[in-house]
């Protein structure tokens, strides 16, 4: 029986108006201040001249500009990748282990978000700094020193991930757990083995989740700052250059333009992951709840039929019973 919306009577706005001021004040209001500052030019905190494009411009003409919005971006989808490919066999291991199992997991996962970013760094150095616990290991193995890889992409990366790994794990196993288990049921019960399971008819029951998590994930490692202040002795993001031009240039224009670019990024990244998950997840109820992809698996010579299993594919969703044909 379809619900009547429930409609929002005054008091409800009223309660509603604290929130709502916080964010036009906080918000709102920086916002339009920080697009006005970046177009203008600022020599020492003072504008000069009016209105133009010439701070983002210097994100195409200025060659350390360009290289760190490159790397920016390159770094935050190969943090994306890798903690998608770490984190979905986790969640999906998380949303059908028990109770207990699940209320340790979350405790572990507070601490990375607890962290700040320069702890985390921090974590980075400890272990693959100069003297870190694994680059000792590692030069007393292969006699290669191995205390630079924390400055390098990889050590910044490492810290990336670290810190983006309890935000892919919430969204997916929240997903996970809302998967029917009759579908892979009934794809095991037709001799498919566990990987080809889960590649066929798990994954893409998830594909909508796993873009939107892609999006949190690249907004997330867009922007931080901390981390990567604590590493950067061999990289340089634009988070490092805002810093730069606000406090060591003295250029409030340029540091502002270089914000709003990050911003945009960080927007859009979400806006095109969320925009993806809504098709794909569209796209899965039209088709019976999922898009699975066909694949061909030959039935095991232990799942013959049997006259009280006969039912079981037939009462089971339609997606895995063309996911597994």
């Amino acid at each position: 029986m379809p619900t009547r919306p429930l409609r929002v009577g005054w008091g409800g706005l009223v309660a509603a108006l604290p929130a709502l001021a916080l964010l036009v004040w906080f918000l709102l209001r920086p916002l339009a201040g920080l697009v006005i500052d970046s177009l203008h030019r600022t020599v020492l905190g003072v504008r000069e001249g009016g209105l133009t494009l010439d701070n983002y411009a210097a994100l195409v003409t200025d060659d350390r500009l360009r290289a760190s919005l490159v790397t920016t971006v390159l770094l935050s989808v190969g943090v994306t990748v890798v903690t998608l490919a770490i984190c979905t066999p986790a969640a999906i291991t998380l949303a059908r282990s028990g109770p207990r199992t699940s209320a340790l997991v979350d405790a572990v996962l507070v601490f990375p978000l607890a962290f700040p970013g320069i702890v985390i760094g921090f974590f980075v150095i400890v272990m693959l700094g100069r003297n870190g616990l694994l680059s000792q290991a590692i030069e007393a193995v292969t006699g290669d020193p191995g205390g630079r890889w924390a400055y390098t992409a990889g050590g910044l990366a490492a810290a990336y991930v670290y810190f983006c790994i309890p935000r892919v794990i919430g969204t997916l196993r929240g997903a996970a757990s809302g998967l029917d288990p009759e579908l892979t049921a009934v794809a095991a019960s037709l001799g498919a083995f566990p990987a080809r399971v889960a590649w066929s008819v798990t994954m893409p029951l998830l594909r909508g989740p796993l873009l939107a998590a892609a999006g949190v994930c690249m907004a997330t490692s867009l922007g931080a700052y901390g981390t990567a202040a604590t590493l950067s002795e061999g990289i340089r993001v634009l988070p490092l250059d805002v810093a730069d031009a606000l406090y060591n240039q003295g250029d409030q224009g340029l540091a502002a333009a270089l914000s709003v670019v990050l911003a945009l990024l960080a927007v859009l990244s979400l806006a095109l992951c969320a925009v993806g998950a809504r098709i794909v997840d569209g796209r899965g109820a039209r088709t019976g709840g999922a898009s699975v992809a066909p694949v061909a698996v030959q039935p095991a010579a232990s799942a013959a039929p049997t006259p009280g299993a006969a039912a079981a594919p037939a009462a089971a969703p339609a997606a895995a019973g063309r996911a597994i044909r």
